[in-house]
């Protein structure tokens, strides 16, 4: 809410909420979502690049004397230490479950705001948006404890895949 004044009604106190939601709580997900979206992608084309440019590079080396042999050789080195920065990052930060954790966030608020809307239009006395009020608090509660286990499970060290165990 961005007025210093408090809602005076359940009314308006679930309308704000709704637009708080809407403005402050979907947006993060989305953006975390489009962010974690673009560093794999980022990471994905690096490796795949590094490795085909590493390989012509190398397949060329003898016919482009003319560049530099140490240029090219420095390039034969640098190439796949680039590619293989770009593979571990995207495994040792699981970049890829943390956008389908985030996706899943911004869809699950997504539906609470569209639902909370629906329910706004029905309700019809302070009751009824007090008790629609206080299930929207705590289903984005259930979302928000939902997210910080699965980020809690994706960012500890995986022992229950073959060859990982201590």
């Amino acid at each position: 809410m961005t007025s210093d004044k408090l809602p005076d009604t359940p009314k308006e106190a679930l309308e704000a909420y709704i637009f708080e939601l809407d403005k402050e709580f979907y947006r993060w997900y989305d953006k975390a979502s489009r962010r974690n979206k673009y560093f794999w992608l980022i990471a994905q084309v690096t490796v795949v690049v590094s490795g085909f440019a590493t390989a012509i590079v190398a397949a060329l080396i003898d016919h482009l004397a003319s560049v530099g042999l140490t240029f090219l050789r420095v390039l034969l080195i640098a190439l796949p230490i680039l590619g293989s920065f770009a593979a571990t990052l995207l495994v040792q930060t699981r970049i890829l479950e943390r956008k389908a954790l985030r996706e899943r966030g911004r869809q699950a608020i997504q539906g609470l705001i569209a639902k909370a809307r629906s329910d706004f239009a029905a309700a019809g006395s302070n009751d009824d948006f007090t008790a629609v009020h206080q299930q929207l608090i705590k289903d984005v509660q259930a979302v928000e404890a939902e997210q910080v286990l699965e980020v809690v499970r994706i960012s500890q060290t995986d022992t229950t895949r073959p060859g990982t165990e201590e």
